[in-house]
């Protein structure tokens, strides 16, 4: 990813991708047994076939077995907020923020196990 970026847009990506993470990593460090998740993608022409919906039941599966008892994390994208909602994720901290002068919503998320 370094070589095949332009530094300055990376470096400016993971500002925004930590600030945004702000509020998962703070519910973390203030309530124990708390997993925070930084990322899931599927490829946009295996959307819809649930393979999002078993890696995520995978993984609360994987956190449960290791003492987790909540998953936290978050999105800057309405459908991912959707996805996240319907498996039983709630809304803990929204906001907007900004990135390369476009501002976008930003959800944090948590669910009990």
């Amino acid at each position: 990813m370094y070589f095949l970026t332009n530094w300055n847009h990376l470096h400016a990506f993971l500002a925004k991708d930590q600030e945004a993470g702000t509020p998962c990593h703070d519910y973390q460090k203030n309530n124990p047994d708390v997993w925070y998740l930084s990322m899931i993608e599927v490829d946009p022409p295996f959307h819809n076939q649930g393979i999002g919906t078993q890696f995520l039941s995978y993984l609360e599966d994987y956190v449960r077995q290791h003492g987790g008892k909540t998953m936290v994390l978050f999105t800057n994208n309405r459908e991912n907020l959707s996805f996240y909602t319907k498996r039983g994720y709630e809304v803990f901290h929204e906001y907007e923020i900004t990135h390369n002068g476009q501002t976008m919503g930003n959800w944090s998320l948590k669910k009990l196990l």
